[in-house]
């Protein structure tokens, strides 16, 4: 048989080919290789892919939290319950609240400053403070967010604001009522006023005495 020089490499590599993936799936059981497993966060190569957030170490979280708790602890016995900010009692209490609102410490010392607080912010709301009121529950809603109390509170501050606006307007419309506006004048009323003639200087009599002239010869011979 007359085969193609050119015919023949190319079935012969074929079939070493087919005979290579046979001898390869009797080694395996008859079963086809399976593919390498990619990871689920595979992504492209460079920058954006190595970037790793990094996790908090859990030691340095809790040694954070005792320090906090320690400085809230300060700040509490020293009366600086809420003043000032930044450095009061309820401000550390609320960051170590954000870092383990479950430790035993942190939730001893919320129980502490809570009922000071709630107290405080209703007293603030009495007194009329409306602006200072809902700051100090915003401050009060990170020791405890969602808290039935804050809520209340809140309630009350919205009702106060309410009957303030209300009071203020009853206030303007009884002094709009007390120092009522003059109605404008209509075109019959415009017409019936008395005109008042302009005043000439010929109408306004002047009486003056006549100035005799100075006699210079009298006055000399004097």
């Amino acid at each position: 048989m007359n085969v193609d020089r050119f015919t023949l490499p190319t079935t012969f590599f074929a079939s070493l080919a087919i005979a290579s993936t046979i001898a390869l799936l009797g080694g395996c059981g008859g079963e086809a290789p399976s593919r390498p497993a990619v990871a689920d966060h595979a992504g492209p190569a460079g920058p954006i892919a190595d970037r790793v957030v990094p996790r908090p170490d859990p030691a340095e979280s809790s040694a954070e939290l005792r320090r906090l708790v320690a400085r809230g602890n300060q700040a509490f016995a020293a009366g600086r319950l809420f003043e000032p900010a930044g450095d009061s009692a309820i401000d550390h209490y609320a960051a170590a609240v954000a870092i383990d609102p479950a430790d035993p410490a942190v939730r001893e010392a919320v129980s502490d400053l809570l009922p000071l607080a709630l107290a405080r912010a209703e007293s603030v709301i009495v007194r009329g403070s409306r602006a200072d009121a809902a700051v100090l529950l915003d401050r009060i809603d990170r020791l405890t967010p969602g808290s039935p109390a804050i809520g209340a509170l809140r309630g009350r501050l919205a009702a106060a604001i309410r009957a303030d606006a209300e009071a203020e307007a009853a206030a303007a419309a009884r002094l709009a009522e007390a120092n009522p506006e003059p109605a404008p004048l209509t075109d019959a009323a415009v017409a019936e006023q008395p005109t008042t003639p302009p005043i000439t200087v010929d109408a306004i009599a002047l009486d003056v005495a006549p100035v005799r002239p100075i006699d210079l010869a009298d006055s000399s011979r004097r």
